[in-house]
């Protein structure tokens, strides 16, 4: 016999969250690269809370709909942009 066990250790729901990709850690703080209306790129500090293994919680710094740019660890390497959109994080601990 097996059997399969998720223990959910944290959760957020309709939560502002984006690849876990995009946010750079300098010393303390949190960064992301933020891609304005116009084309250029502003880096903007933000704060964090939970996430999972794809996706992180922003609590502040980013509104839904803005895009940010980062480089993905995936096997799709051509997509270099993410959209802040609202989701369900678990953080998921065995």
């Amino acid at each position: 016999m097996s059997a399969f066990c998720e223990i959910i250790i944290a959760e957020a729901k309709d939560v502002l969250a984006i690849p876990i990709e995009a946010v750079k850690k300098i010393g303390e703080e949190k960064w992301v690269t933020l891609v304005k209306e116009t084309g250029t790129t502003e880096e903007v500090k933000v704060e964090t809370g939970i996430s999972n293994d794809s996706y992180v919680e922003i609590k502040s710094g980013l509104t839904a709909g803005q895009k940010v740019q980062y480089t993905p660890i995936s096997k799709n390497a051509n997509e270099n942009l993410g959209t802040a959109q609202g989701i369900s994080v678990n953080l998921v601990g065995f």
